[in-house]
């Protein structure tokens, strides 16, 4: 998908590297002329953030898939008394989006999460977002950093899933003071895999 297809009123992310992490900010596209998307300012405890950026990657979400437009161009363009963004280059191509490569099943549940720290594992309540048979997605308000170790028992009813991966993503939210993190396990696990294909089966099931 081209940028240039965006419309006025799509919601948007755009995901600004900062030192080691990424920052998230959700807006929402304002107007679009001549190829050109404005876009609404993204306000961090009142204050108006700028973005004379060269490179951020920008997310949107349409008809339940993720696309990304990467390395894209963002200015700020004062209007008065008003602050707004603008994206002149939009000839820019989408990737369907999904680092893991294998089907996501939603979690969204409190789970207890183990992380190495000089050997030892430290326990940390987390929100698993999303597993699959090579990771998994969880958001705390702790920073970790990248190449942590970290392990996630899954127990779905009576099945127990051991789950050790390295922390290969990390994402801040401005908005929410939270950090979302996206873990890769060495292997995938056939087992697991196994369990989310039929739990996803059955979830289509259920709302057919």
């Amino acid at each position: 998908m081209n940028l240039s297809e965006l419309i006025t009123g799509n919601m948007v992310t755009l995901q600004v590297p900062l030192s080691d992490s990424y920052h998230e900010f959700g807006t929402r596209i304002v107007g679009k002329k001549d190829g050109v998307l404005i876009l609404s300012c993204v306000k961090v405890a009142g204050k108006n953030i700028r973005m004379p950026l060269d490179k951020i990657n920008i997310y949107c979400q349409l008809l339940n898939k993720l696309y990304i437009w990467r390395g894209v161009k963002v200015d700020t363009l004062p209007l008065g008394a008003r602050v707004y963004y603008r994206i002149k280059d939009t000839n820019l191509e989408s990737e369907n989006y999904n680092r893991r490569g294998a089907y996501r099943l939603p979690v969204d549940e409190i789970l207890q999460l183990g992380i190495y720290r000089n050997g030892e594992e430290q326990k940390e309540s987390v929100l698993v977002k999303d597993i699959s048979e090579s990771g998994f997605a969880f958001i705390t308000n702790r920073e970790f950093k990248k190449g942590d170790r970290v392990r996630l028992s899954y127990t779905p009813e009576e099945e127990t899933f051991d789950m050790h991966a390295y922390i290969i993503r990390s994402l801040y939210n401005a908005e929410t003071g939270k950090y979302s993190y996206g873990c890769k396990m060495p292997e995938f696990d056939a087992l697991l895999g196994g369990f989310i294909m039929k739990e996803q089966i059955r979830r289509r099931k259920m709302f057919a």
